[in-house]
């Protein structure tokens, strides 16, 4: 199924269901650890849509792991086609742990799991969303299962964006800025990999093809141990001040109104306060 985050305006949802049986004629589609965000009725983070025409290559595509705002390794997914009889088949999902917590308005969601363990990794992910809802941030660390070896595998996080929301690159492409049609625009930052701006496509109403852009963090996953942390973090309106304490992912210069100024440093989200409220904690799947 899916879990929500949602503070003040700011909503998140994540896909950690298993999609439904591949019928003839009919993909299903290879979403597992995506998320969409919205602020308001202004949607941010998107997956590519479904394309509601007759099977071809647009239905093709907007099937795969690489049309979601995901996580790619090697260019694969972390879902795999299982064979299955006559016209049907499932596209089988990873066991996974999941552990939700929440204090103080604040919300962390985090999971792990083997979807990668053919390029020899395990995934985790975790989301943090502050309790003003203006500060999403994330972890992923890929993880060397024993005897993996030394061999360097690409990955990729894929933030598709709404068609009406723009990119542009800001402090020489070290980060990025995003501009809703209304409200505030939002920094986007990552350390511990690159970032940078590329096309994209929509497809919502009816299934109509509309450009779009998205904003893909890749490197290079090696040793024990890769962790890449990435945030959204929204633009202060002219003349208000930061009145959130300082810390966690360092959060965002006072009056920030210039997006040529300095955009928050990426750094390590607040830890979990022991004894926060448990929810929706479900036991990993047995493995066969």
């Amino acid at each position: 199924g899916f879990e929500r985050l949602a503070a003040r305006r700011t909503t998140v949802l994540v896909d950690l269901g298993l999609p439904a049986p591949v019928t003839a004629g009919q993909a299903g589609f290879s979403g597992f650890s995506s998320f969409e965000m919205s602020t308001g009725r202004e949607r941010l983070v998107v997956n590519c849509g479904a394309y509601v025409a007759r099977p071809g290559p647009w239905m093709q595509a907007v099937t795969q792991a690489a049309a979601h705002s995901g996580v790619t390794v090697e260019d694969q997914g972390p879902q795999r086609v299982e064979a299955g009889s006559g016209e049907r088949r499932r596209k089988a999902g990873p066991p996974v742990t999941i552990d939700r917590r929440d204090d103080e308005g604040a919300q962390w969601l985090e999971f792990t799991h083997h979807g990668f363990r053919d390029h020899g990794l395990i995934h985790a992910r975790r989301f943090y969303l502050g309790p003003d809802g203006d500060d999403l941030r994330g972890e992923d660390r890929f993880i060397a299962l024993p005897g993996r070896g030394e061999v360097p595998v690409r990955f990729a996080l894929r933030f598709h964006l709404h068609p009406a929301v723009k990119a542009s690159p800001i402090q020489g492409g070290a980060a990025v800025l995003v501009r809703p049609v209304h409200g505030p625009g939002w920094y986007v930052r990552a350390d511990g990999a690159s970032i940078a701006i590329e096309e994209s496509v929509h497809m919502g109403h009816e299934g109509r093809v509309r450009p779009a852009q998205q904003v893909v963090v890749s490197g290079v996953a090696e040793g024990p141990e890769t962790r890449v942390r990435w945030a959204f973090q929204q633009v202060q309106p002219r003349g208000e001040g930061d009145v959130r304490p300082q810390g966690g992912f360092d959060a965002r210069p006072a009056r920030i109104d210039d997006p040529r100024r300095t955009a928050p440093a990426v750094a390590e989200a607040p830890p979990v306060p022991q004894g926060a409220e448990r929810d929706g904690i479900a036991d990993p799947p047995a493995t066969a």
